[in-house]
């Protein structure tokens, strides 16, 4: 993968992982709470429970932020590929090769004939029977 494309998804991935420290948080505190509240102690719980909001709530003001830099990395990531994104590539077809031979004054031609060549080498030896190809049969009209 491209650098400038990798260094965004991995500033994506960070935020993201910066994000779910808070959860993580909140899953502690709640269970925490839990804790506390078999003991009887309630202040106890109460505080772990204020924390768990706390947690939570800096979770969503981040999550829905619009400021947020998971959602600019993976704004500059799309932003990367739409300009990165490959050309429409014209269909390859005999014409257009010899087309480019044309244009570029038949350079590689010395590569294409000797490719041709070796095909034809490869071939001497095994059956042929295209028939488009085979030697008109001599017929008296």
């Amino acid at each position: 993968m491209p650098n400038p494309l990798t260094g965004y998804i991995a500033d994506c991935l960070d935020s993201f992982k910066d994000e779910n420290v808070y959860l993580g948080n909140v899953k502690t505190y709640i269970y925490g709470a839990g804790t506390q509240l078999k003991l009887g102690n309630y202040v106890n719980a109460g505080s772990q429970l204020q924390l768990a909001g706390d947690n939570l709530g800096y979770w969503y003001l981040t999550y829905n932020s619009r400021y947020y830099i998971w959602k600019y990395a993976l704004i500059d990531a799309l932003e990367w590929i739409d300009d990165n994104w490959p050309e429409p590539v014209e269909e390859l077809t005999w014409k257009t090769i010899v087309e480019a031979w044309i244009k570029n004054d038949f350079e590689g031609r010395v590569v294409t004939i000797a490719t041709i060549d070796r095909m034809r080498q490869i071939l001497w030896n095994e059956p042929f029977n295209v028939v488009w190809a085979a030697r008109p049969e001599e017929r008296k009209i």
